[in-house]
């Protein structure tokens, strides 16, 4: 095998040895050159070590870092909304406790007429009972329940007292049949203010007009209102007895 056979003289056959050998060689050193340039050296291999270890300290210390609570935008905001207040919602504040002053009452007017509804009629007997022939006291009363002094007429052309039987379907007695009034008489009522007025009544009956013959009621059940204008109060009952 090492000596060359062929047409040509040996040292041609020496020569292309030499030179394929010689490209091996070649290839061989680039191969190595190449892997060494791959793997690197000590410096590169440090290096991107260092850089590796510094990105992840780099990282580490800005993890540490403390992270902002929020944006300057954000930051104003909530300080315009959170404990610190603004002047604008200082000053609402202030007007919502600062109390409303309060309007003056309107000076009132003179009193005027006194509305039905500011009238209270009452009436009673002194007694329960008579026996026939005495003399009942029944009391006629007008009183102001309303809030404001006010005028009415309380004279005995307005006033009444009025016996009805128990049931009020008969009339039998009124003060104003045979006493009427002459003339009105507005007098000022300020409230809680009453009028009271009293009369003897023999027992008789009465009408309109006053006619001469008059009875003595029999007995039994009565009732009298009082009576202004065209108001009347409850009824207040008593009894005559034999």
């Amino acid at each position: 095998m090492l000596d060359p056979i062929g047409p040509h003289p040996p040292s041609v056959y020496w020569r292309r040895r030499a030179a394929a050998l010689g490209g091996v060689v070649v290839v061989l050193v680039l191969a190595v050159w190449a892997v060494g340039a791959a793997l690197g050296g000590d410096d590169p291999v440090e290096d991107d070590t260092g850089e590796r270890v510094l990105g992840s300290a780099s990282l580490l210390s800005r993890l540490e870092q403390p992270v902002p609570s929020s944006s300057p935008s954000a930051s104003a905001s909530a300080a315009s909304s959170g404990e610190t207040t603004s002047p604008a919602n200082s000053g609402s504040a202030s007007a919502a406790d600062s109390p409303t002053p309060e309007k003056p009452s309107p000076t009132p007017g003179p009193p005027g007429p006194c509305p039905d509804e500011a009238i209270k009629l009452t009436s009673w007997a002194d007694r329960p009972q008579y026996r026939i022939g005495e003399k009942p006291a029944l009391t006629f009363r007008v009183e102001n329940v309303g809030p404001v002094p006010c005028y009415r007429d309380v004279s005995e052309l307005t006033q009444e007292l009025v016996v009805f039987s128990a049931d009020d379907a008969t009339r039998y007695f009124s003060s104003n049949d045979c006493y009427p009034g002459l003339a009105e008489e507005p007098k000022l009522l300020k409230p809680g203010e009453n009028r009271t007025s009293t009369i003897r009544w023999v027992g008789n009956t009465s009408k309109p007009g006053c006619p001469v013959k008059r009875e003595q009621v029999p007995a039994g059940e009565y009732v009298v209102h009082a009576k202004l204008g065209h108001l009347t109060g409850p009824p207040a009952g008593f009894r005559f007895v034999r």
